[in-house]
Order: C-alpha cells, then structure tokens, then sequence
C-alpha cells in the first residue's frame, strides 16, 4: 500500500485551480510575513471546502495549521522544510457530469527544526589542541544548522506566499491511492 501511495504521490497532477475567498488569502498573506493581524475567522470561507484552521501552538510560528476533512501527506525534507498536501472535501463538478471526480487541496509549507540534527557540545578534554579543534569543530556545525534552518525557513515562506492564494483539485482516484483505507 506505502508504495503505491508514494508512486502516486510523486506523479500526481492537480486537474484544476480556484482562487481562494479575498479574506482567507490575505491572512495567509499576513501568516506568511510574520504579521499576527489576522483572525482564525479569516479562514472561515475554506470550512465548506473541508478545512479549519486553528491557532499555531508554536510561539515562534504565526501561521495557522490546517485540519483537513480527508487527511494531509507531508513530504520532509533534509534542511527541516515540510511541504503538506492537505485534502479536503470532494469538489463539485463544475461542468455537470464531464467533470473528473475531485477533492479540494490546499498546499502549506512549513520548518521542523527536529529534522535537522543538533550538534552535540564537545565533553570537555585535557589536550588543549583536540579540545580547541573539537569547539571549532561544534561552532561551525551549529552554524551549518542554522544556516541550513534559515534557508528551509525562505522556502517555506516563498512556497506559501506561491500557494495562499490558491485551492488546488486533486482526482479523487489519486487521493484514494494517497489516502489508502488502513484496516
């Protein structure tokens, strides 16, 4: 079942796009800047589409997370940047009967610092040259850290200011492979 998911995962194509209400893209918007002016109330023209959005429990994150009606796929990334499908609600044929079956998507990008592992602090040692390399040896590993965390955060923040304004159709016949029936 995981790699028939997965198979499907990475050929899926989204059949159409709509524009998201004006007060649910500018909150996303504002989420993505950092501006905190904005209300979960915002969101609340997505809820018939399947999807409420809910305060950040991270102090540090001003952008909102998403329950979504038939689930989420997140695909993470080595530098901490996790990009996250969230399917919702089927959709409702536009064109009568032509239409393929859908589900509305929303597509969120965020950071998981966990992903990126911490360097450990050296132990302390008596040979003055092994302990001065081994401290230069954990700086720049922290600074690597961080420098790979800022950068997963920039592309979270172009990834969601590229999607706030949009709601994707994804084939129901791809999330049904995405999202399998676990007995």
């Amino acid at each position: 079942m995981v790699s028939i998911a997965l198979s499907q995962f990475s050929q899926l194509r989204f059949i159409d796009v709509q524009k998201k209400q004006k007060a649910a893209q500018e909150a996303l918007s504002k989420a993505n800047q950092g501006d905190k002016s904005f209300t979960i109330s915002d969101f609340d023209s997505l809820k018939t589409l399947g999807f409420v959005a809910r305060e950040s429990d991270s102090p540090d994150n001003t952008f909102p997370t998403f329950a979504a009606a038939r689930g989420r796929i997140a695909a993470r990334y080595g530098n901490g940047l996790v990009v996250t499908m969230l399917i919702g609600n089927p959709a409702a044929n536009v064109d009568g009967e032509t239409s393929m079956p859908s589900h509305y998507s929303l597509m969120v990008a965020s950071v998981d610092e966990s992903i990126v592992q911490s360097p450990t602090e050296p132990e302390k040692n008596e040979d003055a040259d092994k302990a001065e390399a081994e401290q230069k040896a954990y700086l720049l590993a922290k600074k690597q850290r961080t420098a790979t965390l800022q950068s997963a955060r920039v592309s979270a923040i172009e990834l969601n200011g590229r999607h706030a304004n949009w709601i994707y159709l994804v084939p129901s016949a791809a999330v049904d492979n995405l999202l399998p029936e676990i007995e």
